[in-house]
């Protein structure tokens, strides 16, 4: 497979020429190379390696992760791929009669069955849970990353800071990456109770029970805590002013070589007028804030503080977001933007003038795999590097964002009325082209991407 005459942003740098690849590995960066095997013309094309979402939530076989959605690991991988991300990594945890080993055995067989882009596993853990034992067992199965909710405390999902600090010493045994969730949930559920007891509730109740304070002090808490046991932290989504701000000084302190940050697109291009105007439709976890925190992740991204952008994929209907109640029985998430994650940040980023290529890439890229461990073989276009080749021309049509030409199972989008140019002509996966001119040609399973070590690498 050789890609031609593009535009290419390689690990080394940008450069005019081709990209060859052999076996699904990236042998060879240059001008004038010469292949037997299919050529594609790229042309006044940008060539990127293929995107890296860390953070999709999806069904784990007949159980939802935490609450019900539209899509198993085949189909979000499947409008992934569409949006030129070839990586993924999903949510898994044990349940009452299996064990989170054995359901990360039935995933990864799942997947390799019929997944459509490679996949990785975040494993993520609740009160009760034989942290320990379930640690030492997901990395045997090459599980590195492990989430602790700080929120959700009337879900029953919250650590409390004994669980915590227990997880974040497993976690750190076997050299592995804490994501957390920092918002403080034992606060957040003392406001809704005021909240309920205040008389009718309206979507401001529910902005009113989950203020950008607690996460901050979700954050800083976590933070000291990890310094007990040398942790290493992952903050999942940035969403606040007070947060943002709190994230420059930790940065600047000794924690700066333990803790990242990632954000997701929504964070960066919506406010809580959505969730005003379409109420339970519009709540997610951490919610929706006004337009100075929006400005204060923005702020953060530019100057290097966020490592990179994911996109809380969680696939939900109309009928699901609005069958409680009240704005507090809705289900979290909804958010169905796996595809159009890189898209998206093209759009807002890009297009705009806000950030270069090359910054867009280590963003949806090359960042996410360093931090997920999945680096050197994701997240970049370099000799040895897998051959996750996406090709976007340049003069690429404005493409409105909506529910009906995503290729996901949701019946909505929070994204609806944006717009980009950044959806893929051409995807490559390991050397195989599986999109082309836009339409899917070839459903060949992805793999399994089992991990051994961490590589913090930059966060810039």
């Amino acid at each position: 497979m050789r890609i031609t005459s593009g535009t290419v942003v390689a690990e080394g740098g940008t450069f005019r020429g081709d990209v060859l690849i052999e076996d699904g590995r990236i042998t060879a960066l240059g001008e004038s190379l010469s292949s037997p095997g299919p050529t594609i013309d790229a042309t006044d094309c940008w060539v990127l390696p293929g995107a890296v979402d860390p953070h999709v939530h999806v069904a784990v076989g007949d159980d939802p992760n935490m609450e019900p959605v539209v899509e198993g690991l085949p189909e979000a991988s499947a409008a992934a791929v569409m949006g030129g991300t070839t990586t993924i990594c999903t949510y898994v945890r044990g349940f009452a009669d299996r064990s989170l080993a054995q359901v990360i055995s039935d995933e990864i067989a799942r997947g390799e069955d019929a997944a459509r882009t490679d996949f990785a596993f975040n494993a993520l853990f609740h009160p009760g849970q034989d942290l320990e034992g379930d640690v030492r067992a997901a990395a045997r199965l090459g599980v590195m990353t492990f989430k602790a909710m700080m929120a959700y405390h009337v879900r029953g999902l919250m650590l409390d800071d004994a669980e915590l600090l227990r997880l974040m010493r497993a976690v750190a045994d076997v050299d592995g990456l804490v994501l957390v969730h920092p918002e403080n949930g034992v606060a957040t559920a003392y406001l809704e109770e005021v909240e309920r007891r205040g008389g009718e509730v309206a979507p401001e109740s529910y902005l009113r029970s989950s203020p950008g304070v607690l996460e901050a002090e979700g954050m800083y808490r976590a933070t000291m805590l990890s310094r007990l046991v040398e942790a290493r932290l992952l903050f999942v989504h940035l969403s606040a002013r007070e947060s943002a701000e709190l994230v420059a000084w930790l940065l600047a302190g000794p924690d700066a070589a333990r803790i990242a940050v990632e954000t997701q697109p929504h964070y960066l291009a919506l406010t809580d007028d959505v969730v005003r105007r379409r109420d339970a439709v519009g709540k997610i976890g951490p919610p929706l804030k006004e337009e100075d925190d929006v400005a204060a992740v923005w702020e953060a991204l530019l100057a290097g503080r966020i490592s990179h952008v994911s996109s809380d994929h969680s696939p939900r209907t109309l009928a699901m977001k609005l069958g409680g109640p009240d704005i507090f029985h809705a289900p979290y998430g909804g958010i169905s933007g796996t595809e159009v994650l890189r898209p998206l940040l093209w759009g807002l980023g890009f297009e705009t003038g806000r950030i270069g290529v090359e910054q867009l890439v280590r963003l949806t890229a090359t960042n996410a795999a360093r931090r997920y461990g999945l680096y050197p073989h994701k997240g970049a276009i370099r000799v040895g590097g897998d051959g996750d080749v996406v090709v976007i021309p340049r003069d690429a049509e404005l493409r409105e964002i909506r529910p009906d030409v995503l290729h996901g199972r949701s019946d909505y989008t929070l994204y609806e009325g944006l717009s980009s140019r950044g959806f893929p002509r051409d995807v490559v996966r390991a050397g195989r082209h599986v999109v082309a001119d836009g339409v899917y040609v070839d459903h060949a399973p992805g793999r399994y991407l089992g991990r051994v070590e961490q590589d913090g690498g930059s966060g810039a």
